[in-house]
């Protein structure tokens, strides 16, 4: 998702260059920005430095556009959003679940709907009619979880949020 809002203020810049007069420089920094936030999307792996390459350039044209707030906010939004990618952890108890860090959150089972573990995909159903999925990566996941015990454990906590 960031990647594609870059790529559409790269797009921004593109079309703020071809119409404003003596604005040629901005047209080029607009195609680099969907160049380097498309290269990033087309990755197999996503790499935050690739990324906050093109945020860089985008804040900079942005400061070069007189816009110097949006300039600004762009990196700290980037920043957020890598933080925000990059540290879901989840703790399962039969008190709950907690959403750890950066944004940490506490949820009690009767706060679910249903909770699945299929083929390395997460998904926790609220009963707000929420979907929240994460895919669990293997080099932080341990060895000894079991996708039907795992499940079966949350279908009896489920069963038993009263």
């Amino acid at each position: 998702m960031a990647n594609l809002i870059l790529f559409l203020i790269g797009l921004v810049f593109i079309y703020y260059g071809l119409h404003a007069a003596d604005a040629r420089y901005i047209q080029l920094l607009g195609i680099v920005v969907c160049l380097v936030a498309g290269a990033d999307q087309w990755r197999k792996h996503h790499q935050w430095q690739i990324h906050y390459t093109a945020a860089i350039v985008a804040a900079i044209t942005w400061f070069c556009m007189g816009y110097w707030w949006v300039g600004l906010l762009l990196p700290a939004l980037s920043y957020l959003a890598q933080q925000a990618a990059k540290h879901k952890q989840f703790a399962f108890a039969a008190t709950g679940i907690q959403l750890m860090p950066p944004f940490a959150r506490q949820y009690a089972w009767k706060d679910f709907q249903n909770v699945v573990l299929k083929d390395d995909l997460l998904t926790l159903d609220f009963t707000n009619n929420k979907i929240l999925q994460a895919y669990l990566l293997h080099q932080q996941r341990s060895p000894a979880v079991n996708e039907a015990e795992f499940n079966d454990f949350c279908k009896r906590q489920l069963a038993n949020k009263g």
